[in-house]
């Protein structure tokens, strides 16, 4: 499985996320990207230039409206920027010829973006007007980007901390803080900082990109590029205003980098065992990854529990409010820490005694297949063999 991580320590806005995408693309696969996108039917006109920022090369991602670019069109007393609801909205996506994954990645995004607008201003998704994000050209800039992950073939993205800068950014609304309030509500849950630089460097359009198919986001992981790319913003800075994107490889053959998982912990000497257990199912339930209980001896050597619940970096906080709500620890302790796994997948194996699932792990030249448990237990109860008898009765050790 191909995978993208990006590095937005300059922030991320669509036109530089779609740039650094395209550049990942073969040159065969570029010429289609920008002929499917220059043939949406909307009036707009989709180039790519090649630029050299601080030594480096990398593509800006050009739309024009009625051949203006976008900054000369928002100014424009005729400007097509103009406001569109939701509804208008989808159905303009909706009507391109692009496949349905691209539509529907589309709309996933834009679905972020109607719901912080919504918030912002206090009113149902129907009512709301979107400015510009409701923009011609920042609907190209969605659809873009979903494009060339789909022609990419990419089933993962990663993301660096998002750095969003700092100050005040004019808008159809008037001058806003920075990070601007719907740019702030769409990153709930991600990893952001500002590092004083005065401009707005996440727009609302990078962020709902970022948020939507980002599965983390942290240092980048121990991973094998396979292509780089940068995608540069129109600002210049004194540090170069690109977004870099490196694409990687995660095949079966050679296991998969699950990116990270952010590790929560806490010892606990006045619980019960029935407690904590309950504890344990109500927090995966919750939606950790795992969580499990150690006894441990403590200062004064009493003895307690410790226990650890993995989560995504990005629940971290919210589990971390949930232990606190079922256990009776005052703290906790956080590490975010890289995860490698097998990649796994699951089979069926017909028997003269039911049906029984395999599971099925391999990558780094390791490959196993194990029956599940449950359902030799279910044959065992059934027929009334022990665990030993049924597992040696179907076979496990000739998978």
């Amino acid at each position: 499985m191909k995978g993208i991580y990006f590095d937005c320590s300059m922030g991320a806005a669509g036109d530089m996320l779609s740039g650094a995408v395209y550049s990942l693309l073969s040159e065969g696969q570029q010429e289609e990207f920008l002929r499917t996108l220059n043939g949406l039917g909307i009036g707009t006109s989709v180039y790519i230039t090649s630029e050299r920022k601080q030594g480096i090369l990398g593509v800006r991602f050009h739309c024009e409206i009625g051949g203006k670019s976008e900054g000369e069109e928002a100014s424009s007393p005729n400007s097509h920027s103009h406001s569109r609801h939701a509804a208008e909205i989808d159905r303009i996506i909706e009507s391109f010829d692009i496949s349905e994954t691209v539509k529907a990645n589309a709309l996933k995004a834009f679905k972020l973006l109607y719901e912080a607008e919504s918030h912002v201003h206090g009113q149902d998704i129907g009512n709301i007007h979107l400015h510009e994000v409701g923009s011609l050209d920042a609907i190209v800039d969605i659809c873009a980007f979903c494009l060339g992950i789909d022609m990419l073939g990419v089933g993962k993205i990663l993301s660096s901390p998002i750095n969003t800068g700092q100050g005040h950014v004019k808008t159809a609304h008037g001058i806003l803080p920075v990070p601007a309030p719907a740019t702030a509500y769409i990153l709930r849950g991600a990893k952001i900082y500002s590092d004083g630089i005065e401009s707005e460097l996440c727009t609302p359009t990078g962020a709902s990109l970022l948020k939507a198919f980002a599965a983390s986001y942290g240092p980048m992981p121990v991973l094998s590029p396979i292509a780089i790319g940068y995608g540069f913003g129109s600002k210049d800075f004194e540090r170069v205003n690109a977004v870099r994107a490196i694409l990687f490889e995660e095949a079966g053959a050679k296991g998969s980098s699950d990116g990270q998982v952010a590790e929560i912990s806490a010892n606990i000497d006045d619980m019960t065992p029935e407690d904590l257990a309950f504890a344990c199912e109500a927090i995966l339930a919750e939606g950790a990854l795992d969580c499990f209980v150690a006894p441990i001896a403590m200062k004064k050597s009493r003895l307690a529990f410790l226990l650890t619940c993995i989560a995504k970096p990005e629940d971290a906080h919210r589990l971390a409010q949930f232990i606190l709500k079922h256990t009776t620890t005052i703290g906790l302790r956080f590490a975010i820490k890289d995860r490698i796994t097998l990649d796994r997948a699951e089979e069926e194996l017909s028997t003269e005694y039911g049906t029984v699932r395999v599971k099925v792990s391999q990558g780094f030249g390791i490959a196993r297949k194990k029956l599940e448990f449950d359902d030799l237990r279910k044959i065992a109860i059934e027929k009334g063999f022990t665990i030993a008898q049924a597992r040696s009765l179907i076979g496990e050790s000739q998978l």
